[in-house]
C-alpha cells in the first residue's frame, strides 16, 4: 500500500512541478548566492545578514546564557543581537548539542526538507484529484512560504509535526498527540490545534485523552508563563509582514505623520483591537455552528482534519497577537479542502489567502507603478490586510458548519 502511494505521488504532476521549483532554487542559491536568489521575491531588497537568520538567535543563546544573561531578554553575540523569540528549551538544546555555525545550516536544510515532506503527504492526502493538488501547490509557491525558509523558522518543524498529526490520526492516535503535545512544547501555538481532533466517531475514551492531553500542556504553558510574557515583548513584527489584531493595530507605526488620522498607539486602543478580532471570529464561527446550511463539501477525513487544523491556526493566532507572514505557510493545511468546497467559496477563499501570502509581490507591482509612492504602499498594505480579514471571515464561518458536523450531526 505504502508503495502505491509513492508510485501515484511520482506520476502526480503537481508534486513534480513542486519538487522541480524547489531544485531550481536549490541550484540558484548554488549559482547566485543566498541574497541574489531571493530578489526575484523581493527579499533580496532588504540585506539578508545570513542564511536562515531566525536560527542564529538560538546560536547565540547559549553564549547568552554563558555570560549570564536571559537570551531571551538580551542576546548580545547574535550579529544582530536580535533575542531569541523562542521557549527556552530551544536554548537549552542549543547548549546540549553544542550548536555552531555548520550546525545551523544544517538545521535549516533539515527544516527545508520537513516542509517539502509536507507538502507532499499534504498532496498524497488530497487523493487522485489533480485539483487538490493544484491547490496544494499553488499555497505552498507562494512568497510567504518562501518567506519561512529563508527564516528558517522553526515554523516548518510545527506544520511538519500537525501534518503528521493529522494525516495519521485515524490510524495511531496516541502517536499523533504526541506529536502535537511536542509541537506545542516546541512553539506553544499549536495547542489550537488539540479541540478540533474531538470528533463525536472516535470514542469516549479517545476524546478523554485529547482533553488530557489538551490540559496537561496547558499546564505547561501556565508553568511558563513569564516566559510567554518576554516571547511576546521580543515580538518584532511589523505591519507590512505580519498579520493579525496586532498587525492591524500597530498600522499607523509605519505612516507617523498621519497617525493622528487613524487612531492612538496605547494600550486602550490595542485592547479595542484584540476585542474586535476575537468577538468577530466567535461570532461568525457561532453563526457557521448554528447555520442551517451544512458543509457542501464532502472531503475525506484526514483533508476535512488538515483544514479544521490550519484554519484553528490562522485564526487563533490572528486573535492572539501580531505575527510574521511566514506563520502563513500553515493555510496549506486548508489547500486541500478548499478545493472540495463549492466552486465560488472555493476560489474566494484561495484568493484570499493568495492575496493575504502575496504582500511583497502586490507592493513590488504598485512601487513599480506609482515610483516609490509610500501613498500608493499605504493602500497596498490596507488591501492586503483587508484580505487578511477577509480570510478570517470565511475561514471562522467553515470551521463553524464543520465543528457542528463533527460534534453533534
Amino acid at each position: 500500500m505504502a508503495w502505491k502511494r509513492v508510485g501515484a505521488l511520482a506520476r502526480s504532476w503537481p508534486a513534480r512541478f513542486f519538487l522541480l521549483i524547489h531544485l531550481l532554487i536549490i541550484c540558484s542559491l548554488g549559482v547566485f548566492g543566498w541574497e541574489n536568489t531571493w530578489v526575484f521575491f523581493d527579499f533580496g531588497k532588504r540585506p539578508l545578514q545570513a542564511h536562515f537568520i531566525d536560527l542564529w538567535t538560538i546560536r547565540a543563546a547559549p553564549e547568552a546564557m554563558a555570560l549570564g544573561l536571559d537570551p531571551l531578554v538580551d542576546n548580545p553575540t547574535e550579529f544582530t543581537q536580535t533575542v531569541m523569540n523562542y521557549p527556552r528549551i530551544w536554548a537549552h538544546a542549543a547548549n546540549y548539542v553544542q550548536l555552531n555555525d555548520m550546525g545551523v545550516t544544517i538545521m535549516g536544510a533539515a527544516f527545508w526538507l520537513l516542509f517539502v515532506i509536507s507538502v507532499l503527504i499534504l498532496i498524497e492526502a488530497s487523493g487522485p484529484d489533480t485539483r487538490n493538488s493544484k491547490y496544494v501547490v499553488t499555497l505552498a509557491l507562494m512568497p510567504a512560504s518562501w518567506y519561512v525558509l529563508i527564516e528558517g523558522n522553526n515554523d516548518l518543524l510545527v506544520l511538519f509535526l500537525t501534518v503528521v498529526c493529522c494525516r495519521f490520526f485515524a490510524t495511531s492516535k496516541s502517536f499523533s498527540l504526541l506529536a502535537l503535545m511536542l509541537a506545542t512544547v516546541l512553539k506553544i501555538f499549536p495547542i489550537l490545534v488539540f479541540p478540533v481532533l474531538l470528533h463525536r466517531s472516535n470514542g469516549k475514551a479517545v476524546n478523554v485523552a485529547i482533553v488530557a492531553a489538551w490540559l496537561v500542556c496547558t499546564a505547561y504553558l501556565f508553568s511558563q508563563l513569564s516566559d510567554l510574557h518576554l516571547i511576546r515583548a521580543g515580538n518584532s513584527a511589523s505591519a507590512q509582514h505580519s498579520y493579525g489584531f496586532g498587525s492591524l493595530w500597530s498600522i499607523p507605526k509605519i505612516l507617523p505623520r498621519h497617525e493622528e488620522m487613524l487612531w492612538p498607539i496605547n494600550k486602550t486602543s490595542e485592547f479595542i483591537f484584540f476585542l474586535l478580532g476575537a468577538a468577530s471570529a466567535a461570532a461568525i464561527a457561532t453563526l457557521g455552528f448554528f447555520s442551517q446550511d451544512k458543509p457542501e463539501s464532502n472531503a475525506d477525513p484526514a483533508i476535512e482534519l488538515f483544514f479544521m487544523a490550519g484554519a484553528a491556526l490562522y485564526i487563533g493566532t490572528f486573535i492572539l497577537s501580531a505575527n510574521w507572514d511566514y506563520r502563513l505557510v500553515m493555510l496549506v493545511l486548508c489547500a486541500p479542502y478548499m478545493a472540495t468546497m463549492p466552486r465560488a467559496r472555493g476560489y474566494l477563499t484561495l484568493t484570499a489567502a493568495i492575496l493575504s501570502m502575496n504582500f511583497w509581490s502586490i507592493n513590488s507591482v504598485g512601487q513599480f507603478i506609482s515610483g516609490n509612492d509610500t501613498r500608493v504602499s499605504f493602500i497596498l498594505l490596507l488591501f492586503v490586510q483587508l484580505s487578511k480579514c477577509l480570510l478570517l471571515g470565511l475561514l471562522s464561518s467553515e470551521f463553524g458548519k464543520l465543528a457542528r458536523r463533527r460534534l453533534v450531526s
